[in-house]
Formats: structure tokens, C-alpha cells, sequence
């Protein structure tokens, strides 16, 4: 099962109590009461009770409740989103988010020591296994953090092109290393984040040498990627010849830029060749911009 310290943005600190009414939601009233283990659950901090309609919301919502209690990093979490939750929120719209946010969570480990149905609602009981959770959790950011560092071992083009895929992992990481860190893992694991973040967001050196029709959109991605233009020797060079024909097809224009496009970065050297058409009304401004996305993502991204 997955989670991640997302989730807790979801939750107020009164987590029992509401948990205790959602179930009133389902049960009603006259009908078989809860496990004296629900009403009064057993006090470690590592457990925790939950009620749903299904036995897996039963468990996925003591699960919830049992990270709740487990130390005041996820409680500040919790606390910090009380008001969203309960503005404007019925409680059954609260129960809907609760268990969508926790199945879409990372890792945890965890025993189901009590599951009961009484009438038409599940009850659990639950007992997170922290040693199996930091263990799962680290292996899942080392993992990670070594993708990144691979990407930052493989040179500056290699980084411009996978920009997209390293801020998604970054993203990712300092989600899941927080949840880990609340748990008691993640030692060392900081540090090593911090430094290749540092790597990453230096800024990679990048001189453009392109025709006027495509260069500004090309400088522009470079700078979103996190590029630096500068002027003479160093980093990446990005240089060619694009060449742009134009014709009219039953009262259309279509535009077709040919060429190719040369990638340098020290010694390594990669030839893109260029073969785009489009075919529409006769704008010639509007139909270049639709030419220079798809050389923009022919560039950075492959086709």
C-alpha cells in the first residue's frame, strides 16, 4: 500500500472524533454499535481504528488515524488543514477525500490486528510497522536520487532534454523524504538531496547560433530549462540551418522548414535533422508558431 506526507493536507487534528461520526454516516441510527475496541481504542502511537462501509476503507482510514497519532510532524500537517477541510465540506465529502488522498500515497507498512463487521459497516484496527515502512521508503527515494544523479553525470544537453522528468523526480523526492523524515527515516538522505539540487540549479551554460525564424524560441525554452545564453566558448552550442518554403495548396498556405540542427558539448557532437510541415488559412504568423512548437519539441524532446 502507498502514501505519501500529501495526504495529511486533508486531515484535522480531531481525526478519531470525525472518523467516529463518518461512521455514524453509514450506520444510523438503532442499529448494532460499534467494537468497544473501536470506541476505545488501544493508546500506542503506532495505532489506530477506522470505519467505512468496505473493509478496505475500514483499514485505509485506521491507517490514517494511526499516522495521525504517530508523532507532531504529522499532526502539524494535519492541524495545518482544518479549516480547508471542514469549510464548506459535509463530512461524507471529507471521507470521499480522506481515502482518495491515501490510496494514492507511496509507501507504508502496516498489520490489520482486528477487522469486524457490525451491520452494514467495517471496523479496523491497525498497527503500522515502522522498520518496514523506513525501509521501503528509502529504498524508494535512494533509488530516486540515483536517477537524478545519473542525469546530472550525463552532461548539460542531457539535463535540457530530460528537464520535464527531473523536476517531476525532484518534486517527488522532497514529498516523499518529508513523509519519511516524520517516520524516523531518511538519515543522510537530506543531505544528499541538497547537494545534487545545488548541481542541478546552477544553470547550464548554452550559446545559440540558429536562423532568426526559430532562435527566439529556441533561446526562450533554453531559459525555461534552465539555461544560461552566453557568448563564446563553453557549455552547449545549438547551431544550424533551417531553411523555410512556402506554397499554395486550393486556396491554403502550406509552410515546410527543412535543415538540420547541430548539437556541441565539448568533444560529443548530435545532428538533428528537420523536416516540418503544416498546412492552414493563410497566416503566415500563426502557422510559423504552430512550425516552431513542433520544432521546439523536436529539439528538446525528441519528436
Amino acid at each position: 500500500m502507498k502514501l505519501t506526507g500529501s495526504f495529511c493536507q486533508w486531515f484535522p487534528p480531531a481525526l478519531p472524533i470525525l472518523l467516529f461520526y463518518v461512521g455514524g454516516i453509514f450506520t444510523g441510527c438503532g442499529k448494532p454499535e460499534p467494537p468497544r475496541w473501536y470506541i476505545s481504542p488501544p493508546a500506542g502511537v503506532t495505532e489506530g481504528v477506522g470505519a467505512g462501509p468496505t473493509r478496505e476503507i475500514a483499514i485505509e482510514l485506521g491507517v490514517l488515524e494511526a499516522l495521525q497519532r504517530l508523532n507532531s510532524k504529522v499532526e502539524g500537517w494535519v492541524g495545518n488543514s482544518l479549516t480547508y477541510s471542514l469549510k464548506g465540506e459535509s463530512l461524507e465529502r471529507f471521507y470521499q477525500v480522506a481515502v482518495k488522498s491515501l490510496a494514492s500515497a507511496p509507501f507504508i507498512s502496516y498489520r490489520i490486528l482486528k477487522l469486524k463487521r457490525v451491520g452494514e459497516n467495517w471496523y479496523g484496527l491497525i498497527r503500522l510497522n515502522l522498520p518496514k515502512s523506513r525501509e521501503m521508503g528509502e529504498r524508494m527515494v535512494g533509488g530516486k536520487l540515483e536517477e537524478l544523479e545519473g542525469f546530472v553525470k550525463g552532461g548539460k544537453w542531457f539535463l535540457l532534454r530530460n528537464w520535464k522528468k527531473i523536476q517531476r523526480l525532484k518534486g517527488e523526492v522532497d514529498r516523499e523524504l518529508e513523509f519519511l523524515e516524520s517516520i524516523g527515516g531518511g538519515e543522510g538522505l537530506r543531505s544528499r538531496f541538497g547537494e545534487v539540487k545545488r548541481k542541478l540549479e546552477k544553470g547550464i551554460p548554452v550559446e545559440v547560433e540558429l536562423p532568426s525564424i526559430v532562435t527566439s524560441g529556441v533561446v526562450a525554452e533554453v531559459e525555461r530549462r534552465g539555461g544560461i545564453l552566453i557568448r563564446g566558448k563553453g557549455g552547449v552550442k545549438i547551431s544550424g540551418k533551417v531553411e523555410e518554403r512556402e506554397r499554395r495548396v486550393n486556396g491554403l498556405l502550406e509552410l515546410e522548414w527543412r535543415g538540420k540542427v547541430v548539437i556541441r558539448e565539448g568533444g560529443e557532437e548530435i545532428e538533428i535533422p528537420v523536416q516540418l510541415r503544416v498546412v492552414g488559412i493563410p497566416n503566415r504568423k500563426a502557422l510559423r508558431e504552430v512550425l516552431l512548437k513542433k520544432f521546439l519539441k523536436l529539439l528538446f524532446e525528441g519528436g
